[in-house]
């Protein structure tokens, strides 16, 4: 009997308490549904968001299932920063709807699967039912942004856009101009590179950096960026002098340190003779310094006539 009430007072009550629990699991559905109200299902949404999986697939599901333009585009913009689990989920339910609004990043998709040879057959078919041109337009878009990337000479965008553009151009069988589109990315590097070495040729220059200076000229040359003419070859030889005059008075400025480095050594030691000896040294030494410094002020002066030539040399 004890047992019988027992039986008969609490399964009643644990039946009770699962179909509460069951309807408050899979209420969240219909309390998105039931509205169907943008923000209201965002803030659930928000709120649930590190809930458990399905309570989310749930709140998911039902603003996909809402077919609303302002829910769809909210899950299409949080799509790419979410967890691979909401995207999975998120993924699932805007293709299963047919929502305009993931259409872009379902475009991505493709591209990004074309791109790195894994199936988008999927995707593909998703796009031709909610939109069969628009892949094309898509295209269209970027040939007209590569056309405009090339007159503003951005070369680093001009390589995503041409393999982005190459990527659709063989997935709608269309053609692409993709050896031009090179050749002009190779071009507009050349003329960048060109500007830059000639302001970092001046800027060696400005500073009697004679080394420098002479090695870009030469990297310049390499780079077919210097006419083959006569006042290029005496340019060269200008710089390559200058060089010279320098690189001599730098060794002879650090033989002079080593020299005074070695005599304080010596006196700390008491070695009087070999003070001397290296002391007669440092005298010659220090003369030779005041004719290397007068041919390096030469050699400075001459720099002047370097930066007017470079201009002349450089291709156009």
């Amino acid at each position: 009997m004890r047992n019988s009430i027992i039986n008969n007072s609490i399964f009643p009550l644990i039946s009770m308490v699962f179909v509460l629990v069951s309807c408050k699991t899979t209420n969240y559905y219909d309390e998105v549904k039931r509205e169907c109200n943008r923000d209201k299902s965002v803030e659930l949404f928000q709120k649930m968001r590190d809930s458990n999986d399905a309570s989310l697939h749930q709140i998911i599901d039902a603003m996909a299932d809402c077919r609303k333009e302002d829910i769809d585009g909210y899950l299409a913009d949080i799509y790419p920063k979410s967890s691979d689990n909401i995207k999975r989920h998120i993924y699932s339910a805007l293709v299963r709807n047919r929502s305009k609004a993931f259409i872009n990043t379902v475009a991505d998709i493709i591209i990004n699967k074309a791109q790195t040879n894994q199936s988008y057959e999927e995707e593909l078919k998703y796009i031709n039912e909610v939109d069969k041109d628009y892949l094309k337009r898509r295209y269209k878009e970027y040939t007209d942004t590569i056309e405009r990337l090339k007159r503003e000479k951005n070369y680093l965008a001009l390589d995503i856009y041409l393999e982005n553009a190459k990527t659709l151009a063989r997935i709608i069988g269309e053609e692409i101009d993709e050896k031009g589109v090179k050749d002009k990315i190779r071009s507009i590097k050349s003329e960048r590179e060109k500007e830059e070495l000639y302001s970092k040729f001046v800027e060696a220059t400005n500073n009697h950096d004679m080394e420098r200076a002479y090695n870009i000229f030469l990297k310049m040359k390499s780079l077919s960026l210097i006419a083959n003419s006569d006042t290029a070859r005496r340019l060269e030889s200008i710089l390559k002098e200058i060089s010279e005059v320098e690189q001599k008075f730098y060794d002879t400025a650090h033989k002079q340190d080593n020299l005074m480095i070695e005599i304080e050594r010596l006196k700390r030691e008491n070695k009087t003779e070999d003070v001397k000896r290296l002391q007669s040294e440092l005298n010659a030494v220090k003369s030779d310094m005041v004719f290397k410094k007068r041919a390096l002020d030469r050699a400075a002066k001459r720099l002047v006539v370097a930066r007017e030539l470079i201009e002349e040399v450089m291709i156009k």
